[in-house]
């Protein structure tokens, strides 16, 4: 069975030139697309899972393999004070023919990588956990990295050497399932590794300098994003509780005891659901 017989006459439902091959799972219709037009299309959707045609069937891929770049500060676009022929990454190469990767469906090679493994973050999101190489914006004005993935919604794990990041998405996410489904950090990241890959949840990307590891039940939580998790949603609970009771621009004045409490109506309150003589008053 060939492509055309799945989706129309095959071409890229974008340029209607080349031919479509990669196929996403989260975009609204899952057309096909070619490798060009697809990587432009996701530059403000990089958490969308693909699959590429082999002229057969279609295998998991992921825009990491086909060469997508993240960049940051100026909404998905390339910074524009990188110099031309100076980008952070080769380019992938792809064969429009077969639809492979030289690479033969490894990750793109580390020797590829011009400026090493620290321009490469492990990305969680409600949609799975994703690998993607990340480029800088180097503006004369710019901020730190770690400002750069605040102000893109990317909470890095952390301050000094940012490797992985969660999205704000799945930090409300995770917030909502823990209030209303009581669901636990552990069994909500193994939903996202399955997420990322149903049949073999273990093999996730952990690291952003490693390609494939086998994550054993066994080794400890630090071989993946479970204790990153759970610090950073406890440090997210504790900026909503903030904001939410006026300390988030107010960086002078300490939250002190019971600032971050919740008012409760039905609590006895005197002065206020108490009678005057409560104290004294022998009535139940």
């Amino acid at each position: 069975m060939e492509g055309e017989a799945l989706h129309g006459d095959g071409t890229c439902w974008v340029c209607r030139s080349k031919q479509g091959l990669i196929k996403c799972l989260d975009c609204f219709g899952r057309h096909l697309a070619c490798r060009e037009c697809c990587l432009s299309e996701h530059q403000n959707h990089p958490f969308h899972r693909v699959e590429l045609w082999n002229g057969s069937s279609f295998l998991k891929s992921s825009l990491y393999k086909l060469g997508f770049v993240l960049y940051l500060g100026h909404g998905g676009q390339r910074c524009p004070c990188i110099v031309e022929g100076d980008d952070i990454w080769e380019d992938v190469e792809f064969d429009p023919e077969t639809g492979f990767c030289p690479e033969d469906w490894q990750e793109i090679p580390e020797e590829k990588v011009k400026k090493g493994p620290e321009n490469t973050l492990i990305i969680v999101d409600s949609l799975g956990v994703f690998r993607h190489r990340i480029g800088w914006c180097q503006c004369s004005d710019v901020q730190d990295r770690k400002m750069q993935l605040f102000r893109d919604c990317l909470f890095p794990a952390s301050l000094d050497q940012p490797a992985s990041a969660f999205t704000f998405a799945v930090l409300d996410h995770f917030y909502i399932d823990a209030m209303e489904c009581k669901t636990a950090a552990h069994s909500f990241f193994r939903k996202l590794c399955r997420m990322t890959n149903n049949a073999f949840p273990n093999n996730v990307p952990v690291r952003p300098d490693t390609f494939y590891i086998i994550i054993s039940y066994a080794q400890p939580f630090s071989k993946n994003r479970y204790r990153e998790l759970m610090r950073i949603s406890r440090q997210w609970r504790d900026l909503l509780a903030r904001k939410r009771f006026g300390f988030g621009h107010d960086t002078d004045r300490i939250p002190a005891a019971g600032d971050l409490a919740l008012f409760c109506p039905a609590c006895p309150q005197p002065g206020i659901n108490l009678p005057d003589d409560w104290q004294t008053s022998s009535d139940p």
